[in-house]
């Protein structure tokens, strides 16, 4: 062994000037021989190693390695979050990507190895306030939330499939920790729920939408096997597969209070209807109670029942009675036992007894929110549940004791919607999915330990920055960010430190804010979820004046009690014209509304900018012409003469989704918008000419606020709390 640990280091600097030229043989093998070399605690905390080695194989060795150093820990947490990015990128960029996810975990060696690689970045990191994640693996993203996840088998290999609200279904290869094949587009609607199983020997997957649309899906292929539709009264609320007389089963819960069997071969419905609930059908979950195959579902009636599938019939009357709605159920054994896990809206959780229908022990608690998800598995011999829900967090429960089996995971930036429970190469692996997009795994051993989620002590929001936005206060370059706690705060640009005391701004969150000067004194504008907008004295922090509402606030009051967010104030920029000081706020209505700031009163009519709402603003300056650039939930970017306000030129599409936060200012002389969207993607586009500039970010979370930071560059905060500085151009 000590002579294979001298040839891989020998081998490892002789290739470090030149890695990414390897032969295949090496890249692909250096990972293995690195492990087995026990190089990984200092290898892996070089940058030529991470972009060179074979993504598949080095996840599969720091699954399978020890690795205990410090640095190498962050350095390995590192490239586990980031390396789904990194294939087909050219070298610059892939090392860029490196350097954020090295500075977001704490890995300054590693970002200090990468500063020194002879590939030019197309931008950098000036600095950052991080939140913090557990170690684990990010598979990928979808466009919008991940609203279910499972977990199977494909040809022996570890697989995970998971279904988006954009209404795609996507499969992962566990082992490479990356996506398998292209997305399978189908449904109109978004899917929510997801099971895995087998037809004719072939593997499959059952995907159903809220409008009552299952699809069966071939694994292999990836294409669609049958189309068919619930014939239920009501929408799909949740599926499962099971295999019943020897035939594979689709059973089919809905809002109708009834779950439906159905034949995957066939397509037709099997038996009677299981009626047994007042309300929605919310979970379901399937298994054995001796050789007898069983159905457990729960309803919005806190009820949770167990059938017989063979005969359709209830095993246990009365029904278990929960304490309030279920909203998970998982099925197993313990020690012998066949026992229920169920999860309710309270973020309780409970252990029934099946040949009983009786509690066992007292509520597992811990989640704050619904729990959203269960699974079961076995970890080093003891029976564990595993749930997520709507606080971001994974747990592990001892089923045995009752007890949380190590601190909860920081999974994902907003609500655990998906989980499934696996095992690969004999180590048990969760897959969650969240309302970021995103689909995550977790070594359950080793992730479960990692501590409680923390968030700097660096004076952020509670509620993470939802607002952000710079200027100067007294020479000092600031950035003023506000907070879902509807605070606004001061930072130095120079230092990244808060200045003073907070602002308390709004009664809800503040969703927008600008900058600027009136008669002189420096102020920021904030514009709030309850409508206002409100002006505030940056170096005094005190509020200028009362809240300003535009006319016809009474009756979008009342539209707003019909249809919630119209009335919201989306976006907020503040703008000279014409040597009058104004604010330009966006809405839930769509419109784009001009303020002169000494009056109070709109100027002008409204702008009609976007369907579906503005979702973001930015004031510039185009060929001399004062410009507002408003990005929608449409995906589209639009520029309009501020004096006019008339459009100039044909919308842009800037993103697949929502454009979260847009930003104006200049990139080698010419003025461009960067604009940030749900899924985290960043874009820079040239304001007069409508193309987009080859530069690109991937950030950790979805960006909430991006500004322009002069020299210090570009400013993004995204929904997990995180603050940026990130510069376009070489290093």
């Amino acid at each position: 062994m000590p002579r294979l640990e001298a040839q891989v280091r020998c081998s490892a600097q002789v290739l470090a000037p030149h890695r990414l030229a390897a032969t295949p043989y090496i890249r692909a093998h250096l990972s293995t021989h690195a492990s087995k070399g026990k190089c990984l605690d200092q290898l892996v905390n070089d940058p030529g190693f991470l972009l060179a080695a074979d993504p598949e194989r080095l996840l599969r060795a720091l699954a399978l390695a020890d690795v205990t150093e410090t640095d190498a820990v962050k350095s390995a947490s590192a490239f586990e979050s980031v390396q789904y990015l990194l294939p087909g990128r050219a070298p610059g960029q892939a090392a860029a990507q490196l350097d954020l996810a090295a500075r977001m975990h704490g890995a300054t060696l590693l970002a200090a190895n990468i500063a020194e690689l002879p590939y030019q970045r197309p931008w950098t990191i000036a600095w950052g306030h991080w939140a913090r994640l557990d170690r684990h693996v990010l598979l990928g993203r979808h466009a919008n939330t991940v609203g279910a996840v499972a977990a199977g088998t494909l040809d022996g290999d570890p697989l995970a499939v998971s279904g988006g609200s954009d209404g795609t279904v996507q499969l992962w290869d566990l082992r490479a920790g990356a996506p398998r094949g292209q997305p399978l587009h189908g449904h109109a609607r978004g899917v929510i729920a997801l099971a895995v199983g087998e037809v004719d020997g072939a593997p499959v997957a059952v995907s159903s939408s809220s409008d009552g649309d299952v699809r069966l899906w071939d694994l292999r292929t990836g294409t669609l096997r049958s189309k068919q539709h619930s014939d239920g009264k009501g929408s799909v609320t949740t599926l499962a597969v099971r295999e019943i007389d020897g035939k594979p089963m689709a059973l089919i819960g809905g809002d109708d209070g009834t779950v439906r069997v159905r034949d995957l071969q066939t397509g037709k419905a099997r038996g009677k209807l299981f009626r047994g609930h007042v309300g929605r059908v919310t979970a379901l979950a399937t298994g054995k109670v001796g050789d007898t195959p069983v159905a457990l579902s729960g309803g919005s009636d806190g009820k949770v029942r167990l059938w017989d599938l063979q005969t359709a019939t209830a095993l246990i009357e009365p029904p278990i009675q929960t304490s309030g709605r279920v909203s998970a159920l998982a099925l197993g054994e313990t020690d012998g036992t066949p026992v229920a896990v169920s999860g309710g809206y309270d973020g309780d959780l409970r252990l029934w007894d099946l040949q009983t229908g009786k509690a066992r022990g007292k509520p597992l608690r811990g989640h704050v929110g619904a729990v959203a998800a269960l699974g079961l598995g076995d970890l080093d011999g003891t029976p564990v549940a595993v749930s997520c829900g709507g606080d971001g967090t994974v747990r592990v429960w001892d089923l045995r004791t009752g007890a949380a089996r190590g601190k909860p995971m920081r999974a994902h930036a907003g609500r655990v919607s998906a989980l499934a429970v696996c095992e690969i190469d004999g180590t048990p692996e969760a897959v969650s999915g969240g309302s970021d997009g995103t689909v995550r795994m977790w070594d359950l051993r080793t992730g479960a330990a990692r501590g409680r989620p923390t968030r700097g002590k660096s004076g952020g929001h509670g509620g993470g920055v939802t607002a952000l936005t710079v200027g100067e206060l007294d020479g000092t370059p600031v950035a003023v960010s506000g907070g879902g706690d509807g605070t606004v705060r001061v930072w130095s640009l120079r230092t990244g430190t808060v200045r003073g005391r907070l602002m308390r701004a709004h009664a809800r969150g503040v969703t927008a804010l600008g900058v600027g000067e009136v008669d002189g004194t420096p102020v920021a504008v904030s514009g709030g979820a309850d409508g206002a907008v409100r002006a505030w004295d940056l170096r005094t922090r005190t509020a200028r004046g009362e809240p300003l509402f535009s006319r016809g606030a009474a009756r979008r009051l009342i539209r707003s009690l019909l249809r919630p967010g119209s009335v919201a104030v989306k976006a907020l920029a503040l703008a000279g014209l014409d040597g009058n000081s104004v604010a330009v706020s966006g809405g839930g209505d769509g419109t784009v509304r001009v303020w002169d700031l000494r009056t109070g009163v709109t100027r002008g009519k409204p702008m009609r900018a976007h369907a579906g709402g503005v979702s973001a603003l930015a004031v510039g300056e185009v060929d001399g012409t004062p410009v507002v650039v408003s990005g929608g939930a449409d995906g589209m970017v639009r520029v309009w003469d501020l004096r006019t306000g008339v459009a100039r030129g044909k919308p842009m599409l800037a993103h697949a989704g929502r454009v979260s936060a847009l930003a104006v200012g200049e990139a080698d002389g010419i003025p461009v918008v960067v604009s940030g969207a749900d899924n985290g993607a960043v874009s820079m586009q040239c304001l007069d000419r409508g193309r987009r500039v080859a530069v690109q970010l991937d950030a950790p979370a979805g960006v909430s606020a991006i500004a322009s930071g002069g020299q210090v560059g570009w400013l993004i905060a995204t929904n997990d709390g995180s603050l940026f500085a990130w510069r376009a151009g070489p290093n």
